[in-house]
């Protein structure tokens, strides 16, 4: 009876093994097309991208950005960002080429878009040159400069992060 019995269990191991081989694999897919998945490929259809953008935010506490002599200043240190190359960053917007949009109603502040260029990984290893530039120009003409968007956030967090690990 034993014998018997582990002659059944042989038998439906080999019949299980055999039946599932045809349904089993190794590739992983979605059963359906998930929102994220449809949402996905129509990215990749269109060609779009992950571009990242950072910010460079102006304020003044007295007067207006749109003052000649400010917005000149201005205008200079998007030339030296857009001087760092087109390995580094793809476009700078220069304040005196913005829309109207991009400026507060009061003049007192003001948006400067950077496209980086380049993917996630090249963005972080380049926005500190962006910070640097922004760094020796803040203060120029009364205008308070500074960076903001995910890349300069994150370069922000490693480093006070490495400081605090010290």
């Amino acid at each position: 009876v034993v014998a018997l019995w582990g002659l059944i269990v042989v038998a439906s191991a080999a019949i299980i093994i055999s039946l599932l081989a045809d349904a089993l694999s190794t590739d992983q897919t979605f059963v359906n097309t998930p929102e994220a998945l449809t949402a996905q490929q129509q990215i990749d259809d269109l060609g779009i991208t992950d571009t990242i953008v950072e910010q460079v935010v102006f304020t003044v506490a007295q007067g207006s950005l749109r003052e000649p002599a400010r917005l000149a200043a201005a205008d200079r240190l998007a030339a030296q960002i857009q001087g760092l190359g087109p390995a580094v960053v793809a476009q700078v917007v220069p304040p005196s080429a913005q829309p109207q949009a991009l400026v507060s109603a009061s003049g007192r502040a003001a948006t400067m878009p950077i496209t980086m260029a380049g993917n996630v990984n090249t963005v972080y290893e380049n926005v500190p040159k962006v910070l640097a530039l922004t760094r020796s120009f803040d203060g120029s003409q009364g205008i308070d400069a500074k960076v903001t968007g995910i890349a300069s956030i994150n370069e922000a967090v490693n480093r006070q992060s490495e400081k605090d690990l010290q």
